[in-house]
């Protein structure tokens, strides 16, 4: 990837979240009681809260709420990083720009795993996610990040109650029972692999 698309992607990236700040903006004192809350709950907990936490607050906030929550999840359960986002971006799809950006900042080392679950979470933002994340990656990580994003994708695909195939096509796909030519005849005298020719 060369430079000058890097540069073009970064300033469409930075531009797209700049245009979906909010102007509402939490104050210092819900911000810490995020963080408390969140840094009070069991890590194995903390994904399940976090996306209450952003369902409960109020529509004009939730994106700050998101990031808030990701951010103070990062801070007192890195681990639970990717989960947490997944499951803020479930609930909060509009928010996904900013979660990712605030998530990457925070993790660099962990984009890939970010955009794998962020395009997971949030299947119809996968490019803006791609996009997002890749501003500040090198080409291996931007390489790596095109794949996770392809996989899921392919994984999504393969979900489907039919193939592509026979949605294009129109038509459903029958399968009809396998049929059963004669008796069955089990072996008994030797175990599998074995060789009748060895002693």
């Amino acid at each position: 990837m060369n430079t000058s698309f890097k540069n073009f992607a970064a300033s469409v990236a930075a531009a797209s979240v700049l245009a979906i700040a909010p102007v509402y903006a939490l104050t210092p004192s819900e911000t810490l009681a995020l963080k408390t809350q969140v840094s009070e709950t069991r890590v194995v907990e903390v994904s399940s809260i976090a996306s209450q936490l952003v369902v409960k607050a109020p529509v004009k906030e939730r994106t700050e709420t998101a990031v808030a929550v990701v951010l103070a999840s990062f801070e007192t359960h890195p681990t639970a990083l990717t989960s947490v986002i997944a499951s803020v971006l479930k609930v909060a799809p509009e928010a996904t720009e900013a979660v990712v950006t605030a998530a990457v900042e925070a993790a660099p080392d962990r984009t890939v795993a970010i955009v794998r679950a962020a395009a997971e979470a949030a299947p119809t933002k996968a490019d803006k996610v791609l996009l997002v994340a890749s501003r500040n990656a090198s080409n291996a990580q931007v390489s790596a990040m095109t794949q996770e994003v392809a996989q899921v994708r392919a994984r999504r695909l393969a979900a489907t109650a039919e193939p592509v195939s026979a949605a294009l096509v129109g038509s459903g796909v029958t399968q009809d029972a396998p049929t059963i030519v004669g008796p069955i005849t089990v072996i008994t005298d030797t175990y599998a692999g074995a060789d009748p020719s060895r002693p």
